[in-house]
């Protein structure tokens, strides 16, 4: 056994730690002049749409942030192994050292940069839970390993390496920022064990990355060898275990239509009608939240395929009912397909969709359809959204002042002569009476939604102080109680 080499050395090893401020917060862009992301997670959602065949925060993280981390890693990659080489004194032909005094051997052995598609697969398995950027946790892109034939020589590097950093002898090497010291494990379960040290790599060009060296005995690097094996063999069984917990909803053909829907795959639409013979009907149900596979084509910006629907179903009357009822019906938040690219600026979609005579009519005959349309469009971050609803739908400036945004209706009013010869004031603790709706409160709806807007909010205040300029509007903009 290992620990019967030297049993001094080895309660030395099993104990043996660094003190470190990056314990708990070891990371790619968390340490000083590291590899940042250039948008925060909230930055890239705000700028881009995410869609079933696209996720921006992923993209970004996977693909642009990993690949300008891996490009960093191969800058500095040169510089860390010959400062690896000069700490411990290695021979650059035979990579190894041997101490004069005690024979203690040392064998240095260098590993390549790590591929850019295992760092991907690694930040996707193993930190896929961790914050933005997931790939600033993958610290092992520049390695080496250091084995020793006995484990005094081990502590002797150990205690070398700790040394020489803190005394600024270690080249680029200018922290120790972590360590996961296996051998305390090794007490509880005997295996494969090593100590791997995190270490900070400066950049010639300012920019520092975290690399990683093994420490291993001989005796375990043997081990390792024989064990490799059952590493893939694990790793397999990983993937398949992933594999099992897709396959119940690639067997669910409702959730195989919704995929085929968000992915905008017409012809799998079509094939899952075949195979599983469903109706146009059974096609169309909705989901939990109450929504149709028309409404995820709409909100994903899948025109093609939208149109190709529409197309399928008008063959038909019963079809065409279908087509016009998914489109209207409301999901279990309280909103339409229409309102909702309306909201999300899918302009080519809405005209789509308001090109429909039956859809067209339908909202038009409604003044409360209208409203809300009229809100989506001036809540929208699309600046285009509010005037091409406007001029679809042939929205006067009067019909935004007298119909849309101010209901006809007689609100009741407060009687301030009342003495209460018909009402209870006696008891002080009665409710205060709840505020009646009144006209104001559709201006305030209006006004909240185009400054809750972030595309030049400022030229639709000014549009409509312009087409609504009576004095309830202006009471509305001013108004300083709790609901405004």
């Amino acid at each position: 056994k290992v620990e019967e080499e030297a049993k001094d050395a080895w309660q030395q090893l099993i104990s043996w730690d660094i003190e470190t401020t990056l314990e708990n917060n070891c990371r790619q862009d968390m340490v000083k002049q590291g590899v940042t992301p250039d948008y925060s997670k909230a930055e890239l959602s705000k700028r881009a749409t995410t869609s079933a065949t696209f996720n921006v925060v992923r993209h970004y993280d996977y693909n642009e942030y990993l690949s300008k981390l891996v490009s960093h890693a191969h800058m500095v990659d040169d510089s860390f192994h010959k400062s690896v080489q000069q700490i411990f004194d290695i021979d650059p032909e035979s990579g190894m050292y041997v101490d004069p005094d005690t024979k203690g051997v040392i064998r240095y052995m260098r590993g390549p940069v790590k591929l850019l598609s295992r760092c991907k697969a690694k930040a996707e398995t193993d930190y896929r839970h961790e914050a933005f950027p997931t790939s600033s946790n993958v610290l092992d892109i520049n390695r080496c390993s250091l084995i020793f034939d006995r484990i005094d020589v081990m502590l002797a590097a150990l205690k070398k390496l700790d040394n020489k950093v803190r005394y600024y002898q270690s080249g680029c090497i200018i922290q120790l920022c972590r360590d996961k010291n296996g051998f305390r494990e090794y007490v509880e379960t005997p295996s494969y064990a090593d100590i791997k040290l995190n270490v900070l790599i400066s950049g010639a060009h300012g920019t520092n990355v975290i690399g990683e060296m093994q420490f291993l005995l001989t005796s375990m690097m043997r081990f390792k060898h024989q064990a490799h094996s059952l590493y893939a063999i694990t790793r397999r069984k990983e993937l398949f275990d992933g594999m099992g917990a897709t396959l119940p909803s690639l067997l669910d053909s409702k959730k195989r239509l919704f995929k085929a829907a968000g992915l905008g795959d017409f012809k799998a639409i079509c094939d899952l009608m075949v195979t599983n013979g469903k109706s146009e009907k059974e096609i169309l149900e909705y989901n939990d939240v109450q929504e149709s596979i028309l409404g995820d084509m709409c909100c994903l910006g899948h025109l093609k395929t939208l149109r190709s629907m529409k197309n399928m179903l008008y063959e038909t009357d019963p079809g065409k009912q279908l087509f016009v009822d998914c489109i209207l019906h409301r999901n279990a938040h309280g909103f339409t397909p229409y309102e909702i690219v309306t909201d999300e600026g899918q302009v080519d979609i809405m005209q789509y969709l308001f090109s429909v005579p039956e859809i067209k009519k339908s909202i038009s005959a409604s003044d409360d359809d209208m409203y809300r349309l009229m809100l989506c469009a001036a809540a929208s971050d699309y600046h285009a959204n509010y005037h091409c609803v406007v001029d679809i739908f042939n929205i006067t400036d009067e019909q935004i002042k007298d119909k849309y945004f101010q209901y006809s209706v007689d609100y009741p009013e407060k009687d301030d002569a009342d003495d209460g010869g018909d009402k209870d004031k006696d008891n002080d603790d009665d409710e205060e009476e709840e505020e009646p709706e009144t006209p104001d409160k559709y201006y305030r709806n209006l006004l909240f939604a185009v400054a809750e807007s972030e595309c030049e909010p400022l030229e639709r205040f000014t549009h409509l102080f312009e087409i609504i300029d009576n004095d309830k509007f202006i009471d509305a903009m001013f108004q300083t109680d709790d609901e405004a």
